[in-house]
């Protein structure tokens, strides 16, 4: 796991005037977060940087593990507000399939030549191609289909590996 967390430079609040008297003395402030936001792209996700600090308690974590995660790590590694800090055990606050509907994340799952169990729902569906991902991304041979081999996504989102082949010829 990767995380980022705001620079000091980018993080705490400064007062913004709102209007002046005629002796240019603050008449009207509010204070504002120094760091509001912006919105990246990595692959075929947006990232909204503000929201995902405040779901991640000031805090990105990925997963390096998978493709998506990857394409993340490229965008925010040369992203001026964060810095890259230690993940330890942290679960990955960044949801690498946040909104793909169902009928795009089945099409993800056919093109990387996953079998998904009829009546799997979105959610199911997204925790299942994200697993995968996962456990692909970090040599787990098990779960990439093959001529040998069929990966399924069940309808709770879990894996099924199951052999192509007939032990007995």
């Amino acid at each position: 796991m990767i995380a980022y967390e705001l620079r000091d430079s980018f993080a705490g609040t400064v007062e913004q005037v709102l209007t002046v008297d005629e002796n240019g003395d603050a008449v009207d402030t509010v204070t504002v977060p120094l760091f509001t936001g912006g919105v990246l792209r990595a692959g075929d996700a947006d990232l909204n940087i503000a929201e995902l600090l405040e779901a991640g308690d000031g805090r990105i974590v990925l997963d390096d593990a998978t493709l998506e995660g990857q394409q993340a790590i490229n965008v925010l590694d040369t992203y001026p507000p964060l810095k890259r800090v230690a993940a330890g055990d942290a679960e990955a606050t960044v949801d690498p399939f946040a909104g793909a509907k169902a009928g795009e994340l089945r099409e993800r799952a056919t093109m990387l030549g996953l079998e998904v169990e009829a009546g799997t729902k979105r959610d199911e569906l997204a925790k299942g191609l994200a697993e995968q991902a996962h456990r692909a991304g970090a040599g787990d041979e098990l779960v990439v289909p093959s001529d040998t081999r069929t990966v399924r996504i069940l309808k709770d989102g879990s894996l099924a590996v199951e052999s192509t082949t007939n032990p007995e010829a």
